[in-house]
C-alpha cells in the first residue's frame, strides 16, 4: 500500500517548511523547533495553516489516519463543489488505497516501484529491509545501523544514515503492527 502520495498524507506547505520537516518524525513535525538560545528556527504543524493545525492534533500518524483524512478531504470536496461519489470504495480508489494489499507507503517519498511479489511488506526495497530487520528483533540503534550499513552504497544517500530509520521509527513499528493484524 503506498500512502506517501495519497491525498490524506499531503499537506500544502511552503518549500522552506517542507524541506526543513522532510526527515523529521511525525511527532517532531508537529511542534516548532528552537535553537539553544530559544530562538525559533522553524515552524511546526501546530503553528501553520488550518490543515496543519488539524493534523498536529492527531496523536499518531499511520495508514488509518491517512485513509480517514483522505476520505474527510474528499467529502469536503463533494460538499464544496456539489458532486457525489457512489460510496467509500469509489473514494478509496481515488485515494489509491488498496486496503487488502500487503504493501506499505514509502518512508522516503521515493518514486521507486516494483511489481515484484517477492516483498513481504513493501514495494520499496528500503522500507522492506527496514521492516524485515525490525521484525527480526534488536534495539532501535542496532537496527538503524544495520539498515544504514546495508544501504551504504545506495544512490539515495539518506538511506545510509541511521537517523532516517530513527526519525521514522514509530511509523515503521505502526506499519509492522498494522500489517501483522491483517
Amino acid at each position: 500500500m503506498r500512502y506517501g502520495a495519497s491525498l490524506g498524507n499531503l499537506l500544502l506547505l511552503s518549500m522552506l517548511i517542507n524541506s526543513s520537516l522532510q526527515n523529521d518524525s511525525f511527532e517532531n513535525k508537529k511542534s516548532a523547533r528552537f535553537d539553544a538560545s530559544g530562538k525559533k528556527i522553524r515552524n511546526g504543524y501546530a503553528d501553520g495553516s488550518h490543515s496543519e493545525i488539524e493534523v498536529s492534533q492527531i496523536a499518531a500518524w499511520g495508514p488509518d489516519q491517512i485513509r480517514d483524512r483522505g476520505l474527510k478531504l474528499l467529502r469536503f470536496m463533494e460538499s464544496r463543489w456539489d458532486f457525489k461519489f457512489k460510496n467509500d470504495d469509489e473514494r478509496e480508489r481515488l485515494l489509491f488505497l488498496d486496503l487488502k494489499s500487503d504493501t506499505v507507503m514509502t518512508s522516503d517519498n521515493n518514486e521507486e516501484s516494483s511489481d515484484t511479489k517477492d516483498y513481504k511488506f513493501s514495494r520499496n526495497p528500503y522500507d522492506e529491509f527496514v521492516l524485515t530487520t525490525i521484525e527480526g528483533g534488536g534495539d532501535k540503534e542496532e537496527i538503524a545501523n544495520k539498515v544504514a550499513a546495508h544501504f551504504k552504497n545506495d544512490t539515495k544517500k539518506h538511506r545510509a544514515k541511521p537517523e532516517n530509520v530513527l526519525n521514522n521509527w514509530d511509523m515503521y513499528v505502526s506499519w509492522l503492527k498494522d500489517l501483522k493484524t491483517r
